[in-house]
C-alpha cells in the first residue's frame, strides 16, 4: 500500500484548499458571543480556522474575514464539521452554509488566480 508521500490519487474534495492566514470573527449561534480566531486555509466551500475559544462539534456560526485582494465576507453561514486539538488551541473545519453563488464564486476565482486551478 502507498504512503501519503507516494499517493498520486486524485483530490477528493471537491473545491481545492489552498493555505490563507487571515484573522476572523464569529459568532456561534447558541449563545451570540464573539469569538475570534486565524484562519489557515479556504476554499470556495469553507474554511479552517484556529482558535482559542471551546467551540462544540456540528455548531452553526457566523462568521466575518477579508481576503489579501480587499474581499471582505461578512456574517456568512457556517457548520463545524471538523473539531480537533491543534498545538495548544483548537482547530475547526467549517462548512460554509447557504453561501450564495455569487459568494462562492468570488472565494473560487481568487484561489484560483492565486494558486490555480
Amino acid at each position: 500500500m502507498p504512503d501519503a508521500k507516494s499517493y498520486t490519487g486524485k483530490e477528493k474534495r471537491r473545491f481545492p484548499r489552498i493555505p490563507l492566514v487571515s484573522e476572523v470573527e464569529f459568532k456561534v449561534h447558541v449563545d451570540k458571543k464573539q469569538y475570534k480566531g486565524v484562519i489557515s486555509n479556504i476554499s470556495a466551500g469553507g474554511v479552517a480556522i484556529i482558535t482559542d475559544s471551546k467551540i462544540d462539534p456540528l455548531s452553526m456560526l457566523r462568521m466575518s474575514f477579508g481576503l489579501p485582494n480587499g474581499s471582505e465576507f461578512k456574517e456568512l453561514k457556517g457548520l463545524v464539521v471538523r473539531h480537533e486539538p491543534w498545538d495548544h488551541s483548537l482547530l475547526l473545519g467549517i462548512r460554509f452554509v447557504d453561501l450564495p453563488d455569487k459568494l462562492r464564486a468570488e472565494i473560487a476565482k481568487w484561489v484560483i488566480a492565486t494558486h490555480g486551478p
